[in-house]
């Protein structure tokens, strides 16, 4: 059987993370239950528990970024409360899941990370433990020697949290975010020359927990918070012409909620926005995004019934389904999580109870 190599990851967060994941799972390797309405609703998706769950301790905030065939995920928040340091990775080529060397720098919430060049990348977050409280070193993962070195080129920001980053033809863009304020620079990343510039700065207003995505040589980013505002706007990064372009269709009359701190991954050149924070509420729901048509689908949600509504989550997809795994459940202390979810668009849903 043939299996596409093809990885893409989101995070980010968003967590963030680069920001569409793709991923190779043998699913016959796990139990699943399914998750959705009953087998007479329309073809708008169907969610999947994958019961052997997220390898290593529940936790939100946390990055993943992938290399090859192998998604790599560490940091966040634990559910007493603890800021992490490790990091684990899933090998899609035989589903197995094993630790390898834990991140060097501080432990660390609302970090980015993104791979370019066979190398993965993680940066910036928050430990209030720590003098600076705020981060922005950057620290380079050799998946051969299972080692991280610490870049000798400094982030050209403000150290900051929550930021989003997105990679287009191995160059990465990071920025936005929030320390003592709300932030909307932006800088790009090339690993080729260890070297960081500055672009234009994000087209909307500042915000953190915003979330973005790859999808056909443009990045894209919007949602987030900015100063207590939800937002519900999504914009498109061109790196040719270095230019930001709002997209249409997310009016205040249109159905899709404001959030932050949601998850994306992309399917057959559609991006797919989901779950995150609207205010104190965690949202379960997934939007289908086409943007070349700039029309939004609402698709079938993740049910109370099945799995938990949340935010932060980590987030990849692989042969046209999307999985999503960690994340907070509440905005309440011992709220992170340990489950994984896949998702299927364009199938007829099933109710989790028949399985």
């Amino acid at each position: 059987m043939n299996h596409k190599r093809n990885l893409l990851v989101a995070g980010e967060a968003g967590f963030t993370r680069k920001i569409a994941f793709s991923l190779v799972l043998f699913v016959s390797t796990f139990i699943l239950s399914s998750c959705g309405g009953d087998s007479t609703d329309p073809a708008d998706g169907n969610w999947y528990q994958i019961e052997s769950g997220y390898f290593g301790v529940a936790r939100y905030s946390a990055v993943s970024f992938v290399i090859g065939d192998k998604v790599y995920s560490g940091l966040g928040i634990d559910k007493e409360g603890d800021r992490l340091t490790n990091f684990n990775v899933y090998d899609a080529a035989n589903g197995n899941w094993k630790n390898i060397a834990s991140f060097p720098g501080v432990p660390r919430s609302g970090a980015v990370a993104f791979s370019a060049g066979g190398f993965g990348y993680v940066g910036l977050g928050y430990n209030n433990d720590t003098e600076t409280d705020y981060l922005k070193d950057f620290y380079k993962y050799d998946p051969t020697n299972d080692t991280w070195t610490k870049l000798s080129s400094e982030f050209l920001g403000d150290a900051r949290q929550y930021a989003v980053a997105f990679v287009i033809n191995d160059i990465a863009y990071v920025g936005t975010g929030v320390n003592d304020n709300y932030l909307q620079d932006f800088y790009k990343y090339e690993p080729s020359k260890d070297k960081w510039t500055a672009i234009r700065a994000f087209g909307g207003s500042k915000r953190y927990g915003a979330t973005a995505f790859t999808l056909n040589g443009k990045g894209y980013v919007g949602f987030g918070n900015n100063n207590g505002v939800l937002q519900k706007n999504i914009y498109e990064y061109d790196p040719e012409q270095d230019t930001w372009t709002k997209k249409d269709q997310l009016t205040d009359e249109s159905d899709v909620t404001a959030r932050s701190q949601a998850g994306a991954f992309v399917i057959n050149n559609k991006a797919y926005i989901f779950m995150g924070l609207s205010g104190s509420t965690q949202l379960g729901d997934i939007w289908e995004y086409e943007p070349t048509a700039d029309v939004w689908n609402q698709k079938q949600k993740l049910s109370d019934d099945c799995g938990s509504a949340r935010s932060f989550p980590l987030s990849f997809s692989y042969d046209n389904k999307g999985y999503i795994m960690t994340g907070a459940s509440s905005t309440s202390s011992g709220s992170a999580l340990d489950d994984m979810w896949q998702f299927t668009p364009d199938v007829v849903k099933v109710d989790c109870a028949d399985e």
